[in-house]
């Protein structure tokens, strides 16, 4: 396969870190890890036209009619417009209203969004704030559900996705049973909502929850996202397989696989693993942890000879949009392989497996947290307590200080001091349990950009999105490692992959790490900074609408300082860097 045409499929790579066999506080998990990732084409490697999806829309506007701080029937067409807007003339969406009866929402069937579609989908978004009738969340979802269900067979290869959009404080899905077979995006306006709620309908449905609108009134990161992904779907009904292959003769086996909420399962005796990863889109990366028991010393070097990683999956990168649905039904598998390298501390691929040990760590402890604590005053400042105790523990840990080259474990610390820091101004644990959920199926929510841009573009996109520290930090990395991808904070140096000229390589890296640290350290200072912000009312009240504006407008002088701050940083660096190179190079981070 040709080097055009390798960029154009999906990839799989396979690291055993063998050094890190004894169970710990962090990996807890007998056996060798071994990090298996998929990665999709780019988008600018993906194929201009794809397969078809199919969304429904699922809207509760409930309280739309009543006075807020924001026009939430206004967000909601925007909200609705954007997304009418990112979707293809032969993909097709239905509206279904929560407040519709049964009757009414039967009409809005999935509708093709050529010119006439969209002018339907328009007046149904339009309609769905005026219906009235009954107000139960978990009814609409299932009308909604059905929608997907009751296609036609050749129909149903299409991709199917729900979008919730809710406003409203139903706590009936906490208690009512959810079987959807289909993923829920579910999406919450800034105050308004019952986080609890969207929480679950997200956890129990392979969808993510996040919030609609930004602090400004504009759309959220996470919803931009999040729609992004679904209409940019290049492959589904990925497979990751691992098997213990030619090893009849050792007692080599499968003992765990760490993959979120992927579906996983190991049989054969502990000699076959496989991984639900699902819909990829373009650019998704997925790792997932595979531990490997009763390995001997003597046979540690030969794990590339006991293993069989491989991926398959259905390509929908290459599809023609007029013929799309006709041949969705005799399309083929593809199928890639991977060779399993051993890595030991030290090497750059040693510290992704490090990397995403220490990151499985932290949402296993954000999971306990979510579990064991509530939402009211007391019980967020414990949550917030018990947060940086663990995360401070876990920083500590060997397999963080091997990953923190990797520009890894700033990013998830920014996340983490953003997290605590909401927790502490009693703002709720909506930031937290959206993080969970998109982390748990590796959905980037922060700012990014599908080509490379620049340090002011990047950097100043993240300042006025809502992301905060997290999507700031994230988008310094990107802008000064030049159009590296910043997938978790998952980096490879490029030199890992080019040789680097021996010593050459290894200078560019040393370089590239000392400005790195200079960003790093602006960006820990101003998440220290927020992370200490005064609450502005004591434990247990609920701040009053002057605090929260007095609170909100600190918050903002905070983020523009700490814009400007990291601007400079990242202008300095990457002036250095083109003067130290001549202006050219590959200094890039790659997946």
């Amino acid at each position: 396969m040709s080097q055009a045409q390798a960029a154009n499929t999906v990839q799989v790579t396979a690291y055993a870190k063998v050094d890190a066999v004894h169970v710990d506080a962090v990996k807890q998990r007998p056996g060798v890890p071994v990090l298996v990732r998929v990665v999709a084409p780019p988008p600018a490697a993906a194929s201009s036209e794809r397969a078809p999806i199919d969304l429904v829309a699922v809207l509760d506007v409930s309280c739309c009619g009543g006075l807020g701080p924001v026009n939430r029937m206004d967000l909601l067409k925007k909200a609705m417009g954007f997304v009418i807007d990112k979707l293809g003339e032969h993909d097709r969406l239905a509206v279904v209203p929560v407040q519709a009866s049964a009757a009414v929402a039967e009409k809005h069937d999935l509708v093709e969004m050529n010119a006439e579609g969209r002018k339907e989908a328009t007046r149904m978004v339009q309609s769905s704030l005026t219906v009235t009738g009954e107000n139960k969340l978990s009814t609409a979802l299932k009308m909604a559900a059905t929608i997907l269900e009751g296609r036609k067979d050749h129909d149903k290869k299409r991709p199917g996705f729900i979008v919730l959009i809710s406003d409203g404080d139903d706590a009936s899905v906490l208690r009512d049973a959810m079987n959807l077979n289909c993923s829920v995006h579910a999406f919450g306006f800034r105050d308004a909502h019952n986080a609890r709620a969207m929480h679950r309908i997200a956890n129990t449905s392979a969808g993510t929850y996040g919030l609609l609108n930004d602090g400004h009134d504009g759309l959220a990161d996470a919803f931009v996202t999040s729609v992004g992904n679904i209409t940019s779907i290049v492959a589904v009904d990925a497979e990751v397989s691992v098997s213990c292959s030619g090893a009849e003769s050792t007692a080599a086996r499968l003992t765990a696989i760490e993959s979120g909420r992927f579906k996983h399962d190991i049989n054969g005796g502990g000699k076959r693993g496989t991984i639900q990863a699902g819909a990829l889109q373009a650019g998704a990366v997925r790792s997932f942890l595979v531990y490997v028991d009763n390995v001997g010393d003597d046979e540690l070097e030969h794990l590339p000879s006991m293993l069989t990683v491989g991926v398959q999956y259905e390509d929908r990168s290459t599809t023609t949009s007029q013929n799309a649905a006709e041949n969705q039904a005799g399309r083929e598998m593809a199928r890639r392989t991977a060779q399993v390298v051993v890595v030991r501390d030290g090497d750059e691929h040693s510290r992704l497996v490090a990397a995403e040990i220490v990151r499985v760590a932290a949402m296993r402890i954000v999971g306990e947290i979510i579990k064991n604590y509530g939402d009211n005053g007391r019980a967020l400042a414990g949550a917030a307590d018990e947060l940086h105790k663990q995360w401070s523990l876990l920083k500590k840990s060997e397999f963080a200080k091997e990953a923190a080259p990797a520009c890894f474990v700033s990013a998830l610390d920014a996340e983490m001091s953003e997290m605590e820091a909401t927790l502490r101004r009693s703002s709720g644990m909506s930031y937290m349990l959206s993080w969970q959920t998109c982390h748990s199926l590796q959905h980037l929510q922060h700012a990014r950009s599908s080509s490379s841009p620049s340090a002011t573009t990047s950097v100043a996109a993240a300042a006025k999105g809502n992301g905060g520290a997290s999507a700031v930090a994230a988008a310094a990395r990107q802008s000064f490692t030049a159009g590296g991808a910043a997938a978790m904070g998952k980096f490879v140096w490029s030199g890992a992959h080019h040789g680097g000229g021996g010593g050459g390589g290894e200078r560019k890296r040393k370089y590239q790490s000392s400005e790195m640290e200079m960003i790093e350290q602006r960006l820990a200072y101003w998440t220290k900074v927020k992370c200490e912000l005064p609450p502005m009312h004591h434990d247990g009240e609920c701040p009053d609408h002057m605090t929260t504006i007095f609170r909100d407008a600190s918050r903002d002088s905070i983020d523009r300082a700490m814009f400007h701050d990291v601007f400079l940083a990242v202008v300095h660096a990457t002036g250095r860097r083109s003067s130290k190179s001549g202006g050219g190079g590959d200094s890039s981070c790659g997946l």
